[in-house]
């Protein structure tokens, strides 16, 4: 499929399994029973489903942090399993922007400072330009902590720093957001306003955003809706209060 479609990622019966026994003929669990999607720019989706169906499992392959055990991960028309390390390396930080359910912040540096992380290779300088410094501030400003940037993570609450690392995920203006539970540790106008800058992202810079939530309410706000049930996805129309 071309670029000129708006294709930016394509799961190809992707599957993944885990061993549940430390024992070398123990027995494995399947978590990912032939995974196929098909997201284009623009897309906003949500994945629901039950602890442990996989959601985690599904985003870290899909960003590079795991490799399936059978299937293709195509982002941009390029196999993953293709990749050299550092070409791997490089997608993951120019790429793909991530949102963990643990935000992840080096406590030795400031708010600031870990928001910049992801700019220290050049290649990813150069994808927002020279003020990187500038585009920090932007994004701190509009998840509500600039007036915090000289702060420290042991300073901040448990939402204030995860909405530093939503700022960290979006500083080198990704082509695909993965978001694993991202308002897990905010409060009902703090999670509104990370959805609005969520899709405010994704509309203003072509992206795509894959977000695995147990949040009905923050769900409701994506365009489209699948749930991980036995390994595989299916469409998600469950009404939302």
């Amino acid at each position: 499929m071309s670029l000129e479609s708006g294709v930016v990622l394509r799961l190809e019966g992707v599957r993944k399994t885990y061993s549940v026994s430390a024992d070398a003929d123990g027995k494995r669990v399947e978590v990912l029973s032939g995974v196929s999607l098909e997201l284009n720019s623009g897309d906003l989706i949500a994945v629901t489903g039950p602890s442990g169906s996989g959601k985690t499992t599904l985003l870290n392959i899909v960003g590079g942090l795991d490799i399936p055990d059978s299937g293709e991960v195509v982002f941009k028309g390029r196999g993953l399993s293709g990749l050299s390390d550092d070409e791997l390396a490089a997608y993951r930080n120019s790429e793909v922007g991530f949102v963990f359910q643990e935000h992840a912040l080096l406590p030795q540096c400031d708010v600031l400072e870990n928001v910049l992380l992801p700019c220290l290779a050049s290649s990813s300088r150069r994808s927002v330009g020279l003020d990187v410094e500038g585009r920090a501030m932007m994004l701190l400003e509009r998840v509500g902590l600039a007036r915090l940037a000289g702060r420290f993570p042991s300073t901040l609450s448990g939402g204030e720093r995860q909405r530093v690392a939503v700022a960290r995920a979006l500083i080198n203006c990704p082509a695909l957001i993965l978001a694993d539970e991202p308002t897990g540790a905010l409060d009902r106008s703090n999670s509104d306003n990370l959805a609005g800058l969520l899709r405010d992202v994704v509309s203003e810079n072509g992206a795509a955003l894959i977000l695995a939530t147990h949040s009905e309410r923050l769900a409701s706000r994506m365009d489209g809706r699948l749930r991980l049930w036995d390994g595989r996805l299916e469409e998600d129309n469950d009404s939302v209060a």
